[in-house]
């Protein structure tokens, strides 16, 4: 197997580039955001330790079900146009914890949000091999680093914000940055017209015994595997004398079937 040429991560993909780098941050700080700004949350209305375990405890929940959800409809779909439902989905709830009512209203947003973010977790490396097959490298070392980045940075900036401008802000503003994430991944789709989301077909390479088409030979194939066949030599057999040897020695020397047999 050849392995595809490298070329330069702008050229021809700059979108792709960019979305990805966005993406991969808004999936941490998304996680990262709300639990230093809690205590400003309670200042307005009780949030329970109940509420607080359920909102501890919604990534890895969120995380598994739309883990397994997400191939399914990826299949039908498409990889950009499943990236642009968990992005919406990550923006509309980052921007509706800020507009947060009571407890119950911040831990559905706080669900919308982790079902984008479970998603997007699932959607991330599939994109990265499809559009830098030849960077795999450089791009899984840019997406560990944003990642790492975007773990500790909300942290850093939510507590400032949340105590000049209120946590609704200090909430809502990573909700602009999601929504920042869905730009390239847009222009992507409409770049590349309604097929660019369309799952890609690949024809097998081997044989499919259920697939109701040559049977019989997709069952020789199953048992024995691969059957080649050697060009017969021309050399031998060339020579004809008496007692007419030579048909006989080139009947010998034709092609014969390669089979691997099983000893007994």
């Amino acid at each position: 197997m050849t392995m595809p040429s490298a070329r330069p991560l702008w050229q021809g993909r700059a979108l792709a580039l960019v979305g990805i780098v966005l993406v991969a941050f808004s999936l941490r700080s998304a996680v990262a955001s709300l639990s230093p700004v809690i205590d400003h949350v309670a200042a307005d209305f009780p949030v329970s330790p109940v509420v607080i375990g359920l909102i501890g405890a919604a990534p890895p929940v969120c995380f598994a079900i739309f883990g397994l959800l997400t191939p399914l409809f990826e299949r039908r779909f498409g990889l950009e146009r499943m990236a642009v439902a968990a992005i919406t989905l990550m923006a509309l709830g980052l921007l509706l914890r800020g507009f947060a009512v009571d407890s119950t209203t911040l831990l559905a947003a706080t669900a919308v949000v982790f079902a984008g973010v479970g998603s997007g977790n699932v959607l991330l490396p599939p994109l990265v091999k499809k559009y830098f097959p030849d960077r795999l490298g450089v791009m899984m070392t840019i997406y560990s680093t944003t990642m790492a980045v975007s773990t500790f940075l909300p942290p850093l900036v939510a507590v400032p914000v949340a105590d000049s401008l209120g946590w609704r802000v200090s909430l809502g503003m990573w909700g602009l940055v999601a929504g920042i994430a869905l730009v390239p991944w847009v222009a992507l789709l409409l770049k590349n017209g309604p097929r660019s989301g369309e799952p890609v077909k690949t024809e097998l390479l081997v044989p499919d015994p259920t697939d109701g088409v040559d049977d019989v030979q997709d069952a020789v194939a199953v048992a024995t595997g691969p059957i080649s066949t050697a060009p017969a030599n021309l050399r031998v057999g060339s020579r004809t004398g008496a007692g007419g040897w030579g048909p006989r020695i080139c009947a010998l020397s034709a092609p014969v079937p390669h089979l691997a047999f099983r000893s007994l």
